[in-house]
């Protein structure tokens, strides 16, 4: 039995990390005789190239990865970006009337290399601690030019106000999605998973081969629309579900190894 037509992609957090973090052992079992058969494997993650990068190598994954949400595809063995989407600079503004409307909500600036803290509140500064990330700490007139996404650390009891304000900007540059209970992201407009796993598909190592995503959140529905085999994982949002080809266990159970299963015992059955 051979997989080498196949490529799966999947999120992090809530899909292929449990709650403590960590991969469970029958998702690395399963990976590992995943690829033994030829199929390739990658993330799609919010994360920036560093915060990734111990993950890439704990799985030894070879083939590029979707990072930012969609707004990078990089290639770790080349050490080099393939493609890769920036925010326009109308970001600079809406950051700064966050920070003056919202003195309670964190904002971090993702650069394609340096996270920028414009704003610390304790959720942002779990989130570049948890992730091991280098910051600098920045004032307006150091914001950087040239970002990625921005990550706003919003405290669940403001999530709903602050997640209402944002999508009723009308802003034709920048697009907005809450990635976690306590995250709400600004990535460049039209940018999303979706158009990350495009990216991806044109790469050397996934071009002419079916496409696999699972993932459990708002921001991993375009990627899941996009793919020959849209997996949603048991703890998935409802929302995610309905769009899904296919709703597996849950993140705490094996979601990857589920996943896997399923496409080597119905390779006949994919779309």
């Amino acid at each position: 039995m051979k997989l080498d037509q196949y490529f799966l992609a999947t999120d992090m957090d809530g899909t292929l990390l449990t709650s403590q973090k960590t991969i469970s052992q029958r998702d690395r079992e399963a990976i590992k005789h995943w690829k033994e058969l030829g199929g390739e494997f990658t993330i799609a993650t919010g994360r920036s190239m560093l915060s990734a990068k111990r993950y890439v190598e704990t799985l030894d994954i070879t083939m590029p990865v979707i990072l930012f949400n969609g707004g990078m595809v990089y290639d770790y063995q080349q050490q080099k970006v393939l493609w890769n989407a920036c925010l326009s600079q109308r970001y600079m503004d809406i950051v700064k009337q966050v920070k003056q409307k919202y003195p309670q909500v964190g904002i971090e600036v993702l650069g394609a290399e340096t996270t920028y803290i414009f704003h610390p509140n304790d959720i942002v500064i779990d989130h570049v601690n948890r992730e091991k990330l280098e910051y600098q700490m920045v004032e307006e007139k150091e914001l950087p030019k040239e970002a990625i996404k921005v990550l706003f650390g919003v405290p669940e009891d403001l999530m709903e106000e602050f997640a209402a304000h944002m999508y009723q900007l009308e802003e034709t540059e920048l697009v907005f999605v809450k990635t976690h209970t306590v995250y709400f992201e600004m990535l460049p407009e039209g940018i999303n998973k979706g158009v990350g796993l495009e990216h991806l598909s044109h790469t050397p190592q996934a071009e002419g081969k079916l496409s696999i995503a699972v993932g459990d959140f708002f921001n991993d529905m375009e990627m899941l629309q996009k793919a020959h085999l849209g997996v949603a994982v048991g703890n998935a949002l409802p929302e995610v579900k309905q769009i899904a080809d296919l709703v597996v266990c849950t993140n705490e159970k094996g979601a990857i190894a589920d996943t896997m299963e399923y496409v080597i015992n119905n390779q006949d059955n994919e779309k």
